[in-house]
């Protein structure tokens, strides 16, 4: 992903499992807009392993790629060629990426986590995947 001083979203390259966030999964050899965030003042950008996450004025937080572990946070576990809305029950404070699992820390100081968690990844007490934060 690259965000211009002109504040616009391009992506480009493999798209496998929809990880530009076109909409499809035709990869791209050169860059292309991400138009659903042509009118969305983006705050933050964020990258896993063939999934993005993009943070935008508001609070609100989008996810668009792979998910088959549930790491886009959104309770089902299909891919996203499209960004979509990740609901979260508080104002996030920071985020982090990681290969096939993302950690959430919000406003009130609360650490969720989704995706993949064979090892405990997720710091829950046990080896199950979360698609919900």
């Amino acid at each position: 992903l690259v965000y211009t001083d002109e504040q616009k979203l391009y992506s480009f390259g493999w798209n496998k499992f929809g990880q530009l966030g076109t909409g499809n999964t035709k990869n791209q050899n050169n860059p292309i807009e991400v138009e659903f965030f042509r009118s969305k003042n983006i705050l933050s950008l964020m990258c896993g392993y063939s999934y993005n996450i993009v943070i935008v004025d508001q609070g609100k937080v989008y996810g668009f790629g792979s998910n088959g572990y549930g790491q886009l946070g959104i309770g089902n576990t299909t891919n996203q060629p499209s960004p979509v809305e990740i609901k979260l029950p508080n104002n996030v404070s920071s985020m982090s990426c990681f290969g096939s699992h993302m950690m959430i820390h919000t406003d009130d100081g609360k650490l969720l986590g989704v995706g993949v968690n064979s090892f405990g990844n997720l710091g829950i007490g046990n080896n199950s995947h979360q698609s919900t934060p």
